[in-house]
Order: C-alpha cells, then sequence, then structure tokens
C-alpha cells in the first residue's frame, strides 16, 4: 500500500513525535502521563525511526514489566490483559524493543490467562464455554483482547518462540471469534446477541477480528467480515474506524483507495 506522497506520513509522524513525553512513552492526550496503550500504538506506527529515538519509549514499556511477566503502568492497578497482548503483539513485530526475557515471560503468562467460562442460558446463542481473552482478568472474554492474544501468540508461533500451550489457546480463541460474528457479518465487542437482541457490530472490532483471522481467509466468517467492512467503513467516521479498516483491507488483499483517500482527508 503507497500514499499518493509522503506529505500525510509526515505530518502524522510530526505529531506523535510532538505528543511524546520527555521521560519516553505517550499518554492518550499531549502532556498526560504516558500509558501502555497509546505507547504501543505510537511505537507500531514509527515503527522504521531510528533506534535512538525510540529508545526513551521503548524503555518505558520495559519499565512497565512485573515479575510476574505483567506491564502495569501502576502497581496499584488491575492488570489490562487486552494492553498487555497489545504490547505483546509490539515486542513480537519490534524485538528491537525488548529483551527477550521480558517478552517470553509476557507471553507465557498471557497463554495462562483466561475469560472466565459462563453457563448456557435461553437468552444467549453463543457458546459461552468458550475462553478468549477478558480486559481485566477474572471476567468474560471480549473481541478485542482476544484479537491482540492471537495476533501475539500466531507471530511467536511463525518465529518458533511461542510458550507451551500457545497452540490450544489460539485454536479456541479462534472458534470464540467465529462464534460471535453477529448476524450483520461484523462485531460486536463482546456478544453477537443478548435477551434474543442482535446486537449491531462495529467497524473497528471487526477489523481487529479478521486481523486476528487473517490466516484463516477461507472460513465464510473472514469472507463476511470483510463484505461487512467494505459496504459500511462510511458510516464510522473517525480516524480509528478508517485506520483499522485500511489496514484491515490491505492485509487482506482488499481495494483501500477510496478508503485511503478519505482517512488522508479526515487529517
Amino acid at each position: 500500500m503507497k500514499l499518493d506522497s509522503s506529505t500525510p506520513q509526515a505530518v502524522l509522524r510530526d505529531r506523535l513525535a510532538s505528543g511524546a513525553n520527555a521521560a519516553g512513552g505517550w499518554g492518550y492526550y499531549p502532556g498526560k502521563s504516558s500509558r501502555l496503550e497509546p505507547t504501543c500504538w505510537t511505537l507500531l506506527a514509527l515503527g522504521e525511526a531510528p533506534g535512538d529515538a525510540a529508545a526513551p519509549h521503548a524503555a518505558f514499556l520495559t519499565s512497565a514489566s512485573q515479575s510476574t511477566g505483567w506491564l502495569v503502568e501502576d502497581a496499584s492497578w488491575p492488570i489490562n490483559v487486552a494492553f498487555n497482548a497489545l504490547a505483546a503483539f509490539t515486542w513480537s513485530v519490534r524485538s528491537r524493543f525488548v529483551a527477550p526475557a521480558d517478552l517470553q515471560r509476557l507471553l507465557a503468562v498471557l497463554v495462562t490467562t483466561k475469560g472466565v467460562q459462563a453457563p448456557q442460558t435461553s437468552t444467549s446463542a453463543q457458546n459461552n464455554s468458550l475462553q478468549g481473552w477478558p480486559w481485566v482478568e477474572a471476567t468474560f472474554s471480549w473481541v478485542e483482547p482476544t484479537a491482540w492474544a492471537l495476533l501475539a501468540l500466531k507471530h511467536a508461533r511463525r518465529a518458533g518462540t511461542a510458550p507451551p500451550g500457545a497452540d490450544a489457546r489460539i485454536a479456541e480463541a479462534e472458534r470464540l471469534l467465529i462464534d460471535r460474528v453477529c448476524r450483520d457479518g461484523g462485531w460486536n465487542y463482546g456478544n453477537a446477541a443478548l435477551m434474543h437482541q442482535d446486537l449491531r457490530a462495529y467497524v473497528p472490532t471487526t477489523a481487529m477480528a479478521l486481523l486476528a483471522l487473517q490466516d484463516r481467509r477461507d472460513d465464510p466468517t473472514v469472507a463476511r467480515g470483510l463484505a461487512y467492512i467494505e459496504t459500511r467503513w462510511r458510516e464510522e467516521v473517525s480516524a480509528t474506524a478508517m485506520g483499522l479498516a485500511l489496514i484491515c483491507l490491505d492485509v487482506h488483499g482488499r481495494s483501500v483507495a477510496s478508503l485511503e483517500a478519505r482517512l488522508i482527508a479526515f487529517l
């Protein structure tokens, strides 16, 4: 995928660079405390930046690593499993930012963490016994944490560094995502239906699920999800929705020209 010019990329890089904290990392807004999620997103976006420029930001992630393997900005806060899965993926694809031992500890604890199982009820048709990943430990599985964990573990598996148990977790999480697809072909944040009511899908969550399932392209669920994004991305006008939709469609080999142009115009 190539942009029409380098100008939009340069503008975005400058914006991200200007929002960094001097001590390392990024907050959700310039001037705010550094957090795991925006720092990971930015390191992924600026992956080609010189190592010296990225060093303090990579060090912020390392400084958040605990002896348990989890990353947390404040030891008094609960573990955010989704952001840790994002960090695992970031470290997996930007390996120069992390010591291999830190990544392996995080992947190991990620494999052993599961969303809780729930009893089957007459108000829900989905399989509540399937376990992906929750936002916070000891809660139900959600789409975004499951997608990030899948991406991290699949990358580790391709690299030959996946911890024991990864294959089983990957297989079950894939089944969970396929089981949770909404009637309209996309994904909601959690369930496909509740209390006999179909829930609507959203572009960002659908894009995340499809990125996690990019190696399952023969599954009819994936084709339905791509069709959902191609017909719905114009309805969710935000940089997050359009950016994730563009990445997803590009990874799956779909045309992104119109979406690319709309995203550039949105800057």
